[in-house]
């Protein structure tokens, strides 16, 4: 039986969920992590997709997403896809990284959306991997609470679904991440990746040296310059690292290729 056709709603806001192929590990450390939000953010920015909030854990991860452009369908497979790839030529392995089918709902009704975020957010203090959810830095936790924030997660955006007026939503969502929500457990349906399932074999990675000449090209700087740093030097850098980390390079190899330490590549990945 063929898959029934998912709906393309512009403006639709989805809760997706994966977990590891055979309950296994998507994420074994820091950098892989890092490697994820690297691809998402690639990919929500050529699809003009908002990410509202996200949650990796070790064998699993949460993302709220606002669809634009492009379908939930067509987004999550480009994500999943290129990080199974390239996690795999880092492991130098072959196969499946996610279990056939990922999971996602269309959020439908403040009072489930309300209950949602915080429950997303949640996840490592019921796993018992942290006291407070804003110690947990590979969420978006500590950005709904502070005033640091990322380019990667439009948090004004995501409070704005808990209700029109801003100091409403953030009294709402801090009430919420207060209470014990072990009884909300969220609606899924299910959804299938054969987009990507049928071509397990990592590929090569684009060589830096390609990236850089495109990044240079677009912010008419030289990555490698080290004399004078002109603003539009941090972000060029910001984005080659976010395109070659997202390629399967490695964020040693980049920081040597730039002739910058691995710190400052790592403060650039979550400027």
């Amino acid at each position: 039986m063929g898959r029934p056709k998912r709906e393309h709603q512009p403006g639709a806001v989805h809760h997706a969920y994966s977990r590891g192929n055979n309950g296994e590990l998507v994420f074994h450390d820091d950098d892989e992590r890092t490697l994820f939000l690297a691809i998402l953010a690639d990919v929500c920015t050529k699809t003009r997709t908002r990410v509202l909030a996200y949650c990796l854990m070790s064998n699993h991860f949460h993302l709220l997403l606002e669809i634009a452009l492009a379908s939930l369908e067509s987004v999550m497979c480009r994500v999943l896809g290129r990080y199974a790839r390239a996690v795999n030529r880092k492991n130098n392995r072959t196969g499946h990284v996610f279990q056939a089918r990922y999971k996602a709902k269309i959020c439908r009704g403040d009072r489930y959306y309300q209950k949602l975020l915080p429950y997303l957010h949640r996840n490592p203090v019921k796993a018992g991997m942290v006291d407070k959810a804003a110690d947990w830095v590979w969420s978006s936790a500590r950005q709904f609470e502070g005033p640091i924030r990322s380019s990667l997660v439009d948090v004004d955006r995501a409070l704005s679904y808990m209700s029109a007026d801003p100091n409403e939503a953030r009294r709402i969502y801090l009430e919420g991440m207060g209470e014990s929500k072990e009884d909300f457990e969220p609606e899924y349906d299910e959804h299938y990746f054969f987009c990507w399932r049928s071509n397990p074999q990592p590929e090569p990675p684009q060589p830096m040296e390609a990236l850089a000449e495109t990044i240079e090209r677009e912010f008419d700087v030289d990555l490698r310059e080290h004399i004078s740093r002109p603003p539009r030097l941090s972000q060029g850098r910001r984005i080659f690292a976010l395109r070659a980390l997202a390629e399967g390079h490695r964020a040693t190899a980049i920081a040597t290729f730039l002739g910058i330490s691995r710190s400052r590549v790592s403060r650039a990945l979550r400027a």
